[in-house]
């Protein structure tokens, strides 16, 4: 059964296929091009999206946040796995602006208890800025336009200076940057502006995962610069030591090839 939900960002109705063990989240860009938003299998509990899971695993390799801000819900695949793994253990604020969004993540993911600015990312950021007790180890930014491409209006000196004073001494930062490949001066110069703002230029390392859609994932300033590897045996690891939470599906259906 598909249910549609009229969005105030999108031009078209957002399509959401809820079955007893899937749900399918899709959106359709302004050529009227469909695009598979969100994947989550309920059964196994994880997402369609590689890139996902490697920027959690890259993220929380060395100890989990406290708190965490995510610009941007990912459609709520995300959200239903932090729910799934990690949701007790970490403090999560969500912003997104498409009040449709709010209601998938409630009525088809079932996540009621979330603490989430339905406000565009500028005006939510002002907010953050403004409230002193507002501090974040990790900051995770998946924002999209019309075509499926981070906003143009993220490449601002002030803006991005106003997401890293948000940060705590020991923070990283994801983003996704969307479409990689057809957008790469704007993504490279965005990433220049990104480095300014961070002012940490010499401790960032960078782990880039590119799909069939060409998303790609950088988190900065992980600890050393890691192979695949390396991080499977340190993910192992931790599980080991219930340093973290165990998700077979981080390695046998993304690393182990």
């Amino acid at each position: 059964m598909i249910k549609k939900y009229n969005s105030k960002y999108f031009n078209f109705p957002i399509e959401v296929e809820n079955e007893n063990w899937e749900i399918i989240v899709k959106i359709f860009t302004e050529n009227k091009e469909e695009i598979i938003y969100s994947y989550y299998d309920l059964e196994e509990k994880t997402s369609y999206s590689p890139y996902i899971k490697n920027a959690i695993l890259a993220s929380f390799i060395w100890e989990l946040p406290k708190n965490i801000l995510v610009l941007g819900f990912w459609a709520w695949s995300y959200a239903k796995y932090f729910k799934d793994y990690l949701w007790q253990e970490i403090n999560i604020t969500w912003v997104e602006i498409d009040s449709a969004m709010i209601e998938i993540a409630k009525n088809e993911f079932k996540l009621q208890d979330i603490n989430y600015f339905n406000l565009d990312y500028f005006e939510a950021i002002d907010i953050l800025t403004k409230k002193k007790k507002y501090k974040f180890d990790n900051i995770f930014i998946d924002l999209y336009d019309q075509n499926s491409k981070i906003p143009e209006s993220l490449n601002n000196t002030d803006i991005l200076k106003k997401i890293s004073s948000l940060l705590t001494d020991n923070w990283k930062f994801t983003i996704n940057y969307s479409d990689f490949e057809e957008n790469k001066d704007f993504y490279l110069d965005l990433e220049k502006n990104i480095l300014k703002a961070l002012k940490n230029k010499e401790k960032i390392y960078l782990l880039a995962w590119k799909d069939d859609y060409s998303n790609v994932v950088w988190v900065y300033n992980l600890k050393e610069r890691i192979n695949w590897e390396k991080l499977i045996l340190d993910y192992l690891s931790n599980v080991q030591n219930w340093l973290i939470n165990y998700d077979w599906n981080l390695i046998s259906k993304i690393f182990v090839k």
